[in-house]
C-alpha cells in the first residue's frame, strides 16, 4: 500500500468515527437512489463543482456501489 493509499484510508476512518457510521448510512442511501433521483443529483453536484468532477462521478459510480473503485475521502463530500 502506497503513502497516498494509507493517508486516504486513514482520513476516511477519522470521517467515519467523526460522523459516528452515519457516512454508511448515507452511501447505503446513495447507492439506492433511483436513476432519475440520481442523474438530478449528478446535475446538482456539476452545477457546484463543474462538468469534470460531476464526469467522474458519473463514470465512477457503478464502480464505487460494486465496491471495484473505492471511494477517496475528498469523494466522500459527493455522497
Amino acid at each position: 500500500m502506497s503513502f497516498l493509499e494509507y493517508q486516504q484510508r486513514t482520513l476516511k476512518a477519522r470521517l467515519s468515527v467523526a460522523l459516528g457510521g452515519f457516512d454508511k448510512d448515507v452511501l447505503e442511501y446513495f447507492y439506492s437512489l433511483t436513476p432519475d433521483q440520481l442523474s438530478r443529483l449528478f446535475n446538482i453536484y456539476s452545477d457546484s463543482f463543474g462538468d469534470g468532477p460531476a464526469s467522474y462521478a458519473r463514470r465512477t459510480y457503478i464502480d464505487w456501489r460494486l465496491g471495484e473503485v473505492r471511494q477517496r475521502a475528498n469523494d466522500q463530500s459527493f455522497a
